[in-house]
């Protein structure tokens, strides 16, 4: 695996915006990123454990956490934000991978700057807080989120779904309340299901899928106590994976011995896909599979720019349509209902 260090990530990243959506493992893909953008350092304990704090590592918190009420609900909100002159990065905390909030999100980037990497992952709380349904709703908003991708974000913008860690046996997470800890012996096969669903839509929407459940399914030992979170060298492997694979989409030089890419499918069944329920082919009807006679409009976001070139003769200017104005002392704000100077 190749190992970035920070002054290779603040020239991959330079003049980009980068966009994490998520849960709290998302939150720490985004803490551990913004650490690496300054330091090599690896993340504290304390710092992947706090959520709504005002301030980490030169961020500031924007919307929510402990500007309002830190608690476990499907209404929790955090929306942080790193910028510098050169780099943009910024996570909102999500409990569903599309609603109303979402759509506030994609308000934002209509307003200002637009991401020219997004980063989303949401299965557990889908799964596991919205009812009996919840899968199916689940496979519905995903079909719904991809396909708002693809109407407001531009065919540059590089979208990439991560898909679902390995759960433990027994889960003691802050997302799983009293009242529904009966799931959690069910609920490290329901996220398979869904990872499934998730990474065959992504892929026929032409997103980039990077599998993390493969990754680290034999590195269960840096699993956290809670069967949910994992400690900080899995994060720092989780930041040099997402870079690898935005490396090689922009055509920036890796090694050619990296990790062979498998399949959603070969993970589905590789982690217990025989005992879970059968994914309904029903849900997939408006699906077709890709072939060359039937290419989806959208097919033009994987155009990746084929000559490799090394990390000292980046030219940021091709890899961008614009470059955001990042000062300082411009505020960021929410759009539509979530607007926001508090500085």
């Amino acid at each position: 695996m190749l190992n970035f260090r920070s002054q290779e990530v603040r020239q991959l990243l330079h003049n980009k915006f980068v966009v994490i959506l998520g849960d709290s493992i998302q939150r720490s893909v985004y803490k551990d990123l913004i650490r690496l953008l300054q330091n090599d350092s690896l993340l504290s304990s304390s710092q992947m454990k706090s959520k709504g704090e005002l301030c980490f590592e030169n961020d500031r918190l924007i919307e929510g956490g402990v500007l309002g009420e830190l608690h476990n609900g499907t209404h929790y909100r955090e929306v942080r934000q790193y910028r510098t002159d050169h780099h943009l990065v910024r996570f909102y905390f999500l409990t569903r991978v599309y609603s109303e909030y979402l759509e506030s999100i994609l308000e934002d980037f209509q307003a200002g700057p637009q991401p020219d990497v997004l980063v989303l992952n949401s299965c557990i709380w889908d799964v596991s807080r919205y009812g009996s349904s919840s899968m199916k709703e689940y496979c519905r908003n995903l079909q719904t989120v991809f396909n708002r991708f693809d109407a407001v974000l531009p065919s540059s913008c590089l979208v990439l779904w991560n898909m679902t860690m390995p759960l433990g046996s027994k889960i003691t997470g802050g997302f799983l309340i009293p009242e529904l800890q009966h799931l959690s012996q069910s609920l490290r096969r329901d996220i398979i299901e869904g990872n499934f669903y998730g990474a065959t839509l992504a892929g026929f929407h032409l997103f980039d899928v990077l599998d993390l459940h493969f990754h680290f399914r034999h590195d269960l030992g840096n699993r956290l106590k809670d069967g949910v979170h994992w400690n900080n060298v899995v994060h720092r492997r989780i930041t040099n994976l997402l870079l690898a694979h935005v490396a090689d989409a922009w055509g920036v030089m890796i090694p050619e011995n990296k990790p062979q890419e498998v399949t959603a499918l070969d993970t589905f069944q590789d982690f217990g896909g025989a005992m879970a329920a059968a994914p309904d082919p029903s849900l997939f009807s408006s699906y077709p599979l890709c072939n060359e006679e039937n290419i989806p409009p959208c097919s033009s976001r994987r155009k990746r720019r084929r000559r490799k070139v090394p990390f000292w003769e980046i030219d940021p200017s091709p890899y961008s349509r614009t470059v955001p104005k990042m000062s300082c002392n411009t505020p960021y704000q929410r759009a539509s209902r979530f607007l926001t100077d508090r500085y």
